[in-house]
């Protein structure tokens, strides 16, 4: 992996890891304020952490391969 790339892969990793501790900081908020620990709002949350966190796998071993 190039110089380029592997900057890139870098970015990514850091905008998905991002994301996702957004994701978590709304979903402890969500569940403070309404005082439920299962919502479709939650679940909903819960999805695009699961996204994200697949992502943020799929980088982690192309930085540890290149």
């Amino acid at each position: 992996m190039n110089y380029l790339m592997r900057i890139l892969s870098l970015l990514r990793f850091e905008f998905h890891q991002r994301r996702i501790r957004h994701y978590q900081r709304q979903g402890r908020r969500l569940m403070q304020d309404s005082g439920e620990l299962v919502s479709q709002q939650l679940l909903a949350l819960n999805r695009r952490i699961d996204h994200h966190g697949r992502i943020m796998r799929q980088l982690e071993h192309e930085l540890e391969v290149a």
